[in-house]
């Protein structure tokens, strides 16, 4: 019963597997008067539930792993001969794979997939300044200031 939140499921494992014949009714009932010691089987066997789990998406993530590389030559080979209506479409779900597979990959490694800094307000204002000091001494036309735009180069 702990390993199936189904009483179905967990009627046809005790048949198959044990043969105990028992009735979802049964187990059901049983649910109902022994949470206690239902949740006590579930906790003793979690750590083996979520290591079957972690090698589970391991093996899907390979086989999925090989679907992108197939689809990726598929989509590449389209490419090349011509056939790719919306060239930019495939540009964008191919990298979209990408950054998705360097996340992961990124996670699975345990490091970050972003990276981001605390900083103090005194930190905040020195930057700001330093942006207003590069700003004025690049020289940038304000946006108030475009009445009149040079012409564009031909």
């Amino acid at each position: 019963m702990a390993l199936f939140p189904d009483d179905e499921e967990a009627v046809g494992h005790l048949k198959r597997h044990h043969e105990l014949t028992v009735t979802v009714a049964h187990l059901a009932s049983l649910r109902a008067t022994r949470p206690a010691e239902l949740q006590a089987a579930r906790d003793n066997i979690a750590p083996e539930r979520e290591r079957a789990l972690i090698s589970d998406l391991g093996d899907n993530a390979a086989l999925a792993g090989m679907v992108i590389k197939g689809a990726l030559k598929a989509a590449n080979a389209q490419l090349e001969a011509g056939n790719v209506s919306e060239p930019s479409r495939v540009a964008r779900d191919v990298a979209d794979v990408q950054a998705k597979a360097i996340d992961k990959g990124r996670l699975l490694r345990d490091k970050p997939t972003q990276i981001t800094r605390d900083i103090s307000d005194r930190e905040f204002y020195a930057i700001e300044a330093r942006l207003e000091e590069l700003v004025a001494e690049a020289d940038v036309i304000e946006d108030d200031e475009t009445d009149e735009l040079p012409p564009a180069a031909a």
